[in-house]
C-alpha cells in the first residue's frame, strides 16, 4: 500500500523583503487609510526607521528576529503563526500593541524592556502561567483567553498593574470555574470589561463581599510590601546621596566600630562594657545626624557654585563663538564678492591680482582676529577657573573643617568610652580580688584574675576603634580633597585642548582661503 505523504510548509523567515510586504502605513492626512496605489507608493519610500506599524499575521514565522533597525515600532502584528518564544523584541522599547495570539508560546518572557506596552494578546496559546510582565507598568488591554491557566492565583498577578482595563481570561480550564468571575472581578477592582462583557459596580460589591476576609488580607500585605518598597527607595536614595558627599558609613560608624572586634567580644561578658557601648552608641549617633545634615547642605552649595562655574563658562564659549562667526562671515563675504568679480567677466590681470593679493592681506587680519579673540578666550576661561578654584577650594575647606571637627568629638566620646572601661575595669578586679564578686561567673572571673590581659583587650579595643575613627575621616578628606583636584585639573586640561583645537582650526581655515585665492592667481596667470 502506497504511503501518503503530508506536505509540511518550511517556517518563514523575517527578511527584509518580508517587512517590505508587511508595512502597514500610517493614514493620510485626513485619517483615512491611503488608497492602494498610494499605500505601495508610501511603503517603497519608507526607510526601516520610519516604520511604525507591521503586520505579519499568518506567515507561518517559527521565530521572532531581524527587527534589529525597528526601533519606531510602536505596533507588531505577529498573530496566527507557529511562534514557539517570545525573543528578540527587547530593543522595540517603542512598542505599545504586541499580538502575538494564535501561536505556540508556552512560556511568557522577553518582555521587559518593552515599558511602554499598553496592549497585549496572547491569546490561544500553551501558557500555563502568568509572569514576567511586572515591568509593563501601563497595561491597559491583556488577552490571556484559550491558554492551559489552570489557578485561579494567577489571576492576583494581575494586581501589580493598576492601569489594565480589559481583560479576557475565557476558554481557559479556569474559566469553567464556578468561582472564576466573582474571584477576578473580586481581585481586580480597576476592571471595566472582563472577558468581553462591560463589569457591572453591584457585580464588583457583590465579589468583594463574597472574599472580604480574603481581600482584607492581601491589600495588608501589599500596603506592607509598599511600605518596605517605599522605604528601600529612601535608603537607597539616601545612600546615593551620602555616597556623592562621600559620607558612606559615617551614620554607621557607631556601629561598625564595634563589629569584628575580637576584644570588644571579649569584654561584652563583663555587665559595665554592655552600658558603656550603649552609651558611646546613642551619643554618636546623635553626633553624626547633625553632622549628615550639614554636610549635606554644604554639598548643596558645592553643587551650586559648580553650575555657576559651567553656566559662566558656556557662557563665555558662546560669546566667543559668536564673535569668531562674524569675522569669519566677513571673510568669507569679501572673498565671494572677489570671486564673483573675477568670475563675470575676463578681468585685467593686474587688476584681478591685486584684488586677490588684497583678499590675502584680509586673511592675514582675519588670522589675526581669530588668534586674539582665541587668546583673549584662553585667558577669560583661566580667571573664570582661577575664580572658581579659590570659591570651590573655600566651600572645601569649610567642608574639611567640618569633618575635622565632627570626627574630634567621636574621638572625645571613644576616649571617655576608654576611660570608664579602664576605671571599671579596675573597680571590678579589686573587688573580685576582695572576694566581692562572689556570683561572677566562671567566664568573668578568668578575665577579672588576669588584670594585664583584661587592660590588654581595653586597650586593644580602644586602639581599634581610633583607627576605624581615623580612616573614615582621612577617606572623607581625602575624596573631596581629591575630586575638587581631579575637576579643575579636567577643567584646565579641557581649556588647553580646546584652545590647541581652536588654533588648529583658525590656521586651516586660513590654509584653505590662501589655497582658494592661489588657485584663482594661477588661472589668471594661465590667461595671460
Amino acid at each position: 500500500m502506497a504511503s501518503q505523504l503530508t506536505e509540511v510548509a518550511e517556517p518563514a523567515v523575517i527578511s527584509d523583503a518580508l517587512i517590505r510586504t508587511s508595512i502597514v502605513p500610517p493614514p493620510g492626512l485626513d485619517g483615512a487609510q491611503l488608497p492602494k496605489d498610494k499605500k505601495e507608493e508610501k511603503v517603497a519610500s519608507m526607510t526601516l526607521q520610519e516604520i511604525t506599524t507591521l503586520c505579519f499575521s499568518f506567515q507561518n514565522i517559527l521565530k521572532i528576529d531581524n527587527l534589529a533597525t525597528l526601533e519606531g515600532l510602536t505596533k507588531l502584528q505577529l498573530d496566527n503563526n507557529i511562534i514557539e518564544t517570545i525573543q528578540n523584541l527587547e530593543h522595540l522599547t517603542n512598542l505599545q500593541w504586541l499580538d502575538l495570539s494564535f501561536n505556540n508560546i508556552s512560556e511568557i518572557s522577553g518582555l521587559s524592556t518593552l515599558t511602554k506596552l499598553t496592549d497585549l494578546s496572547l491569546y490561544s496559546n500553551r501558557i500555563s502561567k502568568l509572569q514576567n510582565l511586572d515591568d509593563l507598568k501601563e497595561l491597559n488591554v491583556l488577552s490571556v483567553g484559550k491558554n492551559d491557566i489552570k489557578s485561579l492565583d494567577n489571576f492576583l498577578y494581575l494586581r501589580r498593574f493598576p492601569q489594565l482595563r480589559l481583560l479576557n481570561g475565557s476558554d481557559n480550564p479556569i474559566s469553567k470555574d464556578a468561582e472564576y468571575t466573582p474571584f477576578v472581578i473580586a481581585h481586580l477592582p480597576g476592571l471595566k470589561y472582563f472577558d468581553f462583557r462591560l463589569v457591572e459596580e453591584n457585580e464588583v460589591v457583590s465579589a468583594r463581599e463574597q472574599y472580604i476576609e480574603d481581600l482584607i488580607d492581601i491589600e495588608e500585605k501589599e500596603k506592607a510590601a509598599l511600605e518596605q518598597e517605599e522605604k528601600q527607595k529612601e535608603s537607597a536614595s539616601t545612600a546615593e546621596q551620602l555616597a556623592t558627599a562621600y559620607l558612606t558609613g559615617v551614620n554607621t560608624l557607631h556601629d561598625d566600630m564595634f563589629t569584628d572586634d575580637p576584644e570588644g567580644d571579649r569584654l561584652a561578658v563583663l555587665a559595665f562594657w554592655g552600658e558603656l557601648v550603649d552609651e558611646f552608641k546613642e551619643n554618636a549617633q546623635e553626633l553624626s545626624v547633625d553632622f549628615v545634615k550639614n554636610v549635606l547642605e554644604g554639598s548643596k552649595e558645592r553643587d551650586a557654585e559648580q553650575d555657576r562655574f559651567m553656566q559662566a563658562l558656556d557662557r563665555s564659549r558662546n560669546g566667543i563663538e559668536d564673535v569668531s562667526v562674524q569675522v569669519l562671515a566677513q571673510f568669507s563675504k569679501e572673498k565671494k564678492k572677489v570671486f564673483r568679480s573675477l568670475s563675470a567677466e575676463v578681468p585685467d590681470i593686474s587688476t584681478g591680482m591685486q584684488a586677490l593679493d588684497e583678499l590675502k592681506q584680509l586673511a592675514s587680519h582675519m588670522q589675526d582676529d581669530l588668534l586674539e579673540i582665541e587668546l583673549h578666550q584662553a585667558e577669560e576661561e583661566e580667571q573664570l577657573l582661577l575664580e572658581f578654584e579659590r570659591n570651590f577650594g573655600e566651600l572645601v575647606q569649610a567642608y574639611n573643617e567640618q569633618v575635622s571637627g565632627h570626627f574630634m568629638k567621636i574621638r572625645d566620646l571613644e576616649k571617655a568610652l576608654h576611660e570608664k572601661a579602664q576605671a571599671l575595669a579596675i573597680e571590678e578586679i579589686e573587688k573580685f580580688a576582695s572576694n566581692q564578686a562572689e556570683d561572677a561567673s566562671e567566664e568573668v572571673a578568668a578575665m577579672l584574675q588576669d588584670k594585664e590581659a583584661l587592660m590588654t583587650s581595653v586597650n586593644a579595643t580602644h586602639d581599634l576603634h581610633l583607627s576605624r575613627i581615623d580612616g573614615k575621616e582621612d577617606y572623607m578628606l581625602g575624596s573631596q580633597s581629591r575630586a575638587f583636584k581631579a575637576q579643575v585639573d579636567k577643567e584646565r586640561q579641557h581649556a588647553t585642548a580646546r584652545n590647541r583645537s581652536r588654533i588648529n582650526e583658525i590656521a586651516m581655515i586660513v590654509e584653505q582661503g590662501l589655497n582658494d585665492i592661489s588657485e584663482w592667481a594661477n588661472a589668471l596667470q594661465d590667461t595671460d
